[in-house]
C-alpha cells in the first residue's frame, strides 16, 4: 500500500501538464474545425458566413474565451438571428486564452475569402502549459493553418 501511495504521489503531478497540452490541443483543433465550417458553408451557400465572439444569438462580443458561433447571415442584415447559428463552441476551461486581434468577427465572403482580405492570427495559450500554444493563420484567401507558438 505504501509503494502505491509513492508511485501516486510521483505520478499524478506528471499529469497535469499532458492534460493541459491536451486541453489546449482540443481547442486548437476545434477552432481550426469552426474556421473551415465557416469557409465551406460561404463557398457551398454563396453567401458570407462568419465565426463571431459569442455563443448568444444576436450578440458579438470581443471575449473569444466565452466561447464563439459559426453563422450565416441568411437575411443579410448582418445580426446574428435565431436559426441563423450553424456551429457554437462553449467557453474555453479555465487557464485556456484566445486571442483574436482587431475583431469580434471573422467574416468569410460568397467565395469562401476571408473578408476584409487581411491576413489574421489567432493565439491559443495556457497558462499552465508555460510557453507553448498554437498560432492559427488565416490566410486572406480563407486558407487556414496552424503551428506552434509562443506564448507571453
Amino acid at each position: 500500500m505504501t509503494i502505491l501511495a509513492i508511485l501516486l504521489a510521483v505520478a499524478i503531478p506528471s499529469f497535469a501538464p499532458m492534460l493541459s497540452t491536451n486541453r489546449l490541443f482540443a481547442v486548437q483543433t476545434e477552432l481550426m474545425s469552426s474556421l473551415a465550417l465557416a469557409r465551406s458553408e460561404a463557398a457551398k451557400r454563396g453567401m458570407p458566413v462568419s465565426v463571431v465572439s459569442s455563443t448568444t444569438p444576436g450578440v458579438v462580443g470581443n471575449e473569444w474565451g466565452a466561447g464563439w458561433s459559426v453563422w450565416v447571415d441568411s437575411n443579410a442584415n448582418g445580426v446574428v438571428d435565431s436559426g441563423e447559428v450553424l456551429r457554437a463552441h462553449e467557453a474555453l476551461s479555465s487557464g485556456l486564452t484566445l486571442s483574436v486581434p482587431n475583431s469580434g468577427v471573422i467574416k468569410f465572403d460568397s467565395h469562401g475569402y476571408l473578408s476584409p482580405a487581411l491576413l489574421r492570427q489567432l493565439k491559443v495559450c495556457s497558462a499552465t502549459s508555460g510557453t507553448s500554444g498554437y498560432q492559427i493563420t488565416i490566410q486572406p484567401n480563407g486558407l487556414v493553418d496552424s503551428a506552434s507558438a509562443t506564448c507571453p
